[in-house]
C-alpha cells in the first residue's frame, strides 16, 4: 500500500475534523444559545464534512472503521449540543485526533 496516499488521507481527515471542531466550538463558546439559520447550516456542514471525509477514505478505511471515527465524532457533537460543554467536546475530539 502506498504510504504517501495513506498520509494524504489521514491529513485530509484530520483537517476536516479540526476545521469542523472549530465551527462547533465557535457556535457554542462564543455565540448566543439561539443560533440563526446560517450558524445551523455551518454546523450541519461541519457535521457532515467529517462523516463524508471519513467514509470516502480508501487507504485508511480499516483504521477509520476500527477507530469508530464517525461514531466518535457524532457522539462528541451530540454531547456538545446537549450539554454545551466546550471543554468536554474539545477533549473528546482531541482524543479522536490523537488516535488518527
Amino acid at each position: 500500500m502506498d504510504t504517501g496516499c495513506k498520509k494524504e488521507e489521514y491529513s485530509t481527515l484530520i483537517s476536516a475534523i479540526a476545521k469542523s471542531m472549530m465551527t462547533y466550538i465557535s457556535a457554542y463558546a462564543f455565540a448566543p444559545v439561539v443560533r440563526g439559520p446560517d450558524q445551523q447550516k455551518a454546523e450541519f456542514a461541519a457535521l457532515t464534512a467529517v462523516g463524508e471525509t471519513a467514509r470516502n477514505r480508501i487507504f485508511i478505511a480499516p483504521a477509520v472503521k476500527r477507530l469508530s471515527v464517525v461514531e466518535r465524532w457524532h457522539d462528541a457533537t451530540r454531547s456538545l449540543e446537549k450539554n454545551h460543554d466546550v471543554d468536554q467536546f474539545a477533549a473528546s475530539v482531541g482524543k479522536l485526533l490523537a488516535a488518527c
